[in-house]
């Protein structure tokens, strides 16, 4: 499922060298590791497959066309809660799946806020769970407008300057809006990020006040946005806000 935001030395290393090596399959033998994703496994999602919180399909030849690359593969602890948003899963995806996404697109919180790359995690299947299996998946997808465009090789951004096709634009609609790669359908490109001050969670007028005040044009303007990260990237240490005005065409 996913979500719009600790690790020990050994782990890092243990994902660095998954994501330069050819990734392995797991097995199928019953147990914590049953069908267990490997780091640098690439996949074919869907979009509509992000609103679900399990994602079975199977692994395809990276060279090939793929919309999803695992960045973080963790066994987790006997009695995990996998109902949707528990705390366990949460803690989870901010020791693991937060700090893989910044690996893999290889730039600063501030130059990743500006692309279209997102993260997303995935829990075993009820049938897999019951063979056993205990595990999270991680993955770094780019999407556009209800749409998952393919995915590249590591690091995903070779410079702090973003390249068109891949950054960040919002597409508004009357009912709310999509962030979405410019590459795609879109109204609204980023005009700054923001670092937010502080370390608590703000709340939603919190973060609005904070965009209100800093955002270009959000003064002179009714017609800007501001997106920023959840719970679980703010956590994470992702404390950027990212502030949209409209495009002149």
């Amino acid at each position: 499922m996913i979500r719009p935001l600790l690790l020990a030395a050994a782990l890092v290393a243990a994902l660095v060298a998954g994501l330069l090596a050819a990734p392995a399959h797991a097995g199928d033998v019953d147990g914590p590791t049953y069908q267990m994703p490997v780091v640098g496994e690439c996949h074919q999602v869907s979009y509509a497959a992000l609103a679900a919180e399990s994602e079975p399909s199977p692994a395809v030849d990276c060279a090939t066309r793929h919309t999803a690359l695992v960045i973080a593969s963790v066994q987790l602890p006997a009695g995990t809660d996998w109902s949707a948003g528990s705390a366990d899963l949460a803690a989870a995806a901010t020791a693991y799946c937060v700090p893989a996404f910044k690996r893999a697109v290889g730039q600063s919180w501030r130059v990743i806020a500006r692309s279209a790359f997102l993260w997303s995690y995935w829990i075993p299947t009820a049938e897999q769970r019951a063979h056993g299996a205990s595990w999270l998946r991680c993955d770094v997808h780019r999407q556009t407008y209800r749409e998952l465009l393919p995915v590249g090789a590591t690091p995903l951004l070779r410079s702090a300057t973003v390249p068109r096709g891949l950054q960040r634009c919002l597409q508004v609609r009357r009912a709310g809006f999509d962030e979405s790669s410019c590459a795609g359908r879109h109204n609204y490109r980023v005009s700054t990020v923001l670092s937010v001050p502080g370390d608590g969670y703000r709340t939603t007028s919190g973060f609005l006040s904070y965009g209100s005040a800093h955002c270009p044009g959000a003064r002179q303007s009714r017609r800007w946005y501001a997106t920023w990260r959840s719970v679980i990237g703010w956590n994470a240490g992702d404390h950027t806000l990212v502030c949209y005005l409209p495009v002149q065409r």
